[in-house]
């Protein structure tokens, strides 16, 4: 792949004074480390829909529509779970999701989720700079619900969704140049399927004290549509979430403060058949989150999330910070 590279830019440049060639191979530089970062990253591809699936109750012949916007910015080098003060690479993927849900009756409910995703990476090499940028439409997920009210106070959803392999994996840079790696591309050219559990439960002392906990497992599948990887699989992950919500009322609005503990793994990528020691491990962040319901049919909310601990394998670079906001209205 950097001997493509090397190719087309001499091509471009037959006519250019030395300069301009010493300039170029700055440029190499810069993209053999961006792509030798591929492997140190802790994201698996496209968008990151196992934990962002919103899920809730359905009333039959009911329309719920979502709209999420999703900033994470991916800027902590850890190695040996050793956190490194260098800033020479780091990364923000910024996901717009909008998901539309229908609730068919009985408590079955479906829902589709499609994702545009923007992957940035800088790459900073004395007083070199190189930004890759990627803004497309990611890998479109299709989800059916079924949940069981256990009796007045607790109830339980069990879910199911498979995410098709519609989105690009084969974007290249700003200038065209060369194919970007399979953790900067917007889909993952895989068949992935991803199974929830969902456990809620208001308090008898503060009916409006809601406990949820939800277990939420994916299961990637290999892709073979990467250009730069004949066979790329990403780990599975596993998802746990506990979650605690109460209501407030201020005036003529409804206001939901909420706290979350997120306990994430995820398995090592396989690249060419090789594991990559420098993927998957196990986090634990912190989500706090605010929500108005401005009507009973629209509501508000902020979530901003944390990492408490986190034990990686070997060199990545990992979550920083994470915003959430997002806007829901049912009809």
């Amino acid at each position: 792949m950097i001997y493509e590279i090397w190719v087309n830019i001499i091509e471009l440049n037959n006519n250019l004074t030395v300069l301009s060639y010493l300039r170029n191979i700055g440029l190499i530089v810069l993209v053999i480390v961006a792509i030798k970062a591929e492997g140190q990253t802790c994201c698996t591809g496209s968008a990151p829909i196992t934990g962002a699936v919103r899920v809730s109750s359905l009333e039959a012949n009911q329309w719920q529509f979502t709209f999420s916007y999703d900033y994470n910015n991916i800027s902590d080098l850890i190695q040996d779970n050793v956190k490194l003060n260098d800033d020479y690479l780091s990364r923000t993927t910024t996901t717009l999701l909008l998901q539309s849900s229908y609730g068919i009756g009985k408590g079955f409910g479906i829902s589709m989720l499609l994702p545009i995703v923007q992957h940035t990476e800088t790459v900073l090499i004395a007083t070199d700079k190189s930004i890759l940028m990627n803004t497309d439409l990611g890998d479109l997920t299709i989800f059916g619900q079924w949940q069981y009210q256990l009796n007045s106070t607790s109830s339980l959803l069990f879910g199911a969704a498979i995410k098709l392999p519609t989105g690009e994996t084969n974007a290249k840079d700003q200038s065209d140049l060369f194919i970007l790696p399979p953790t900067l591309q917007a889909g993952t050219g895989s068949f992935d399927y991803i199974f929830l559990i969902q456990g809620q439960k208001s308090m008898r002392f503060r009916k409006s004290l809601v406990i949820q906990q939800s277990l939420t497992y994916r299961l990637n599948t290999l892709s073979t549509s990467f250009a730069s990887h004949d066979n790329y699989q990403f780990g599975n992950e596993f998802y746990a979430i506990t979650s605690f919500a109460d209501q407030l009322v201020t005036g003529s609005l409804m206001h939901t403060p909420s706290l979350s503990i997120n306990i994430r793994y995820a398995g090592k990528n396989t690249i060419e058949q090789f594991v990559d020691p420098n993927s998957g491990g196990w986090w634990i962040n912190l989500r706090p989150g605010w929500g108005i319901n401005l009507t009973p049919k629209l509501n508000l909310a902020i979530i901003y999330e944390v990492p408490l601990h986190r034990n990686l394998n070997g060199f990545q670079l990992t979550t920083s910070y994470r915003v959430i906001g997002v806007v829901n209205f049912t009809l």
